[in-house]
Formats: C-alpha cells, structure tokens, sequence
C-alpha cells in the first residue's frame, strides 16, 4: 500500500479509500483531504473524478457510504455548473456500474442526513459541520471492568479523547464522582456508559467480567 503512488484522481480515491479500510487514513483526514480539494480552484475541474473513485471504493469499503454521500452532498453544493453538469452523466454511469448493489444503501444514507420536508431545509445543518455536542459532567466508573480498563490504559484514553477534540487532566483516582465536563477520562467514560454492551464484550475478551 505504501509503495502505490498513483497519479489518476480516480486511483487516488480508490487509494485513500483503501488506506482508511486498514486504519490508515482516519475519516477526519479523508474529510480534510476532500475539503482541501474543493477549496482548490485548480483541482475543481478534476474534483468529480475523485468522487467516482470513492463510489467505485464503495463496492470494497461499504462503510464509507455516509461519508460518500457527504461527499456528494458538498459537490453539488459547492461545484460550479460548468464542471457540476457535464459530470452527472459520468456520475449514473459510475453507480450503474460500479456500485449498482449500493445505490439502495445510498439511497436510504441520504434519507437519514437530509431533512423530509422542504420546511425543514432553512433550520438544518448538516451532520458534518455541527459541532460535536459531550455531556457537561459524566460520572465516572469507580470500579469493574471499565474503570480498571481506563486507569490501566491512560494512553488510550487519551488517543480517543484526541479523536473525540476534548483536552483535560485526569481527576483523583480516588473520587468518587467523575471528572468535570471536558476531561480526558469524562470522554472516554461517557462512550462507555453510553455504550454498555460494547463494554462488557470487551470486557468478555480480556477475561473479566462486571
């Protein structure tokens, strides 16, 4: 993967697309990445090749079916006629094509993200441009599983509170309640609090149980 350097937009779609299936290329790059592109008024003639690239990535990578249809979202919205029109015909020709079994699955990934009826166009705000919301207090786990896990892995913790833009200290370990809006370890215990059953399948997995 890294020795592949391709020059083609479609081919370095199809790249990037495969670099994120292996952990590679986080989403908030990939997201980055296209922006960059679209924000580029010498690349924006080509900007349409790159997006038939990750429709055709769609087939290997079915996951990136919200992200494809951001994507497409941004194009017709920010792409000028005159590169945005003689495109579409390429467009449906790429999806019959290469993601026939998919346009379904992007079909109801757009259903989800946009507003169902006209009157709630003016209010919305897409998904990708609204700031992420966390709780104002969490309270923490203080004992099992969960709370050893994150007191044993203080470095992972902190890798997923860098993803999730929340900057802390680490409260006493002996507290009894959980750390003020914005820790580090309130973000980590709020994923885990919201989601039970990931934790305790994790927890299932490294032979302990709460």
């Amino acid at each position: 993967m890294r020795q592949s350097h391709p020059e083609a937009p479609v081919k370095l779609a199809l790249l990037w697309a495969a670099r994120h299936q292996l952990g590679m290329f986080p989403l908030a790059d990939l997201r980055a990445r296209i922006d960059g592109l679209l924000g580029n008024p010498l690349v924006v003639p080509a900007f349409p090749q790159y997006v038939s690239g990750l429709v055709q990535a769609l087939e290997p990578v079915p996951r990136l079916a919200p992200f494809v249809v951001e994507t497409l979202s941004k194009a017709f919205g920010q792409l000028p006629d005159p590169v945005l029109l003689p495109w579409l015909p390429a467009l449906i020709t790429t999806l019959r094509t290469h993601a026939a079994e998919l346009v379904p699955v992007l079909t109801r990934e757009a259903g989800r993200t946009f507003p169902g009826t006209l009157a709630g166009i003016d209010s919305w705000t897409p998904p990708w441009q609204a700031p992420a919301a966390f709780p104002e207090a969490v309270a923490r786990p203080a004992a099992g599983s969960a709370g050893a896990l994150l007191a044993a892995h203080p470095a992972a913790t902190e890798a997923v509170a860098a993803l999730l833009g929340v900057a802390g200290e680490w409260s006493s370990a002996e507290a009894a309640v959980g750390p003020a809006a914005g820790s580090v370890a309130g973000a980590a215990a709020g994923l885990l609090l919201a989601h039970p059953d990931t934790t305790r399948a994790v927890g299932m997995l490294i032979g302990t149980s709460r």
